[in-house]
């Protein structure tokens, strides 16, 4: 959900799954586990091991990708400013 007066958006995802590392320039992000468990690799070293009520802040440049996940799980997405898919690079 996106609303534009707010400088934030904040994104639900259900099973989210294992995801290609990739970085934004803009935006900050934040992970918040509500249910099962994922792994965040963060600049291809530091992992981090999170489940229920785990959160994890994403800096802007900084690589990252959900390296595993549980098959049932739960995760609100934070970004600030506003999640913009141009804003998505591929490493």
């Amino acid at each position: 959900m996106s609303n534009p007066k707010s400088p934030t958006s904040i994104i639900e995802v259900c099973n989210i799954k294992p995801t290609k590392s990739h970085y934004h320039k803009k935006f900050i992000e934040i992970y918040w586990v509500r249910n099962g468990e994922i792994t965040v690799t963060i600049n291809n070293e530091e992992r981090f091991d999170l489940k229920k009520d785990d959160s994890l802040v994403i800096e802007p440049r900084e690589t990252h990708k959900v390296s595993e996940a549980s098959e049932k799980n739960n995760v609100i997405v934070l970004c600030s400013p506003p999640y913009d898919l141009s804003d998505e690079y591929l490493e």
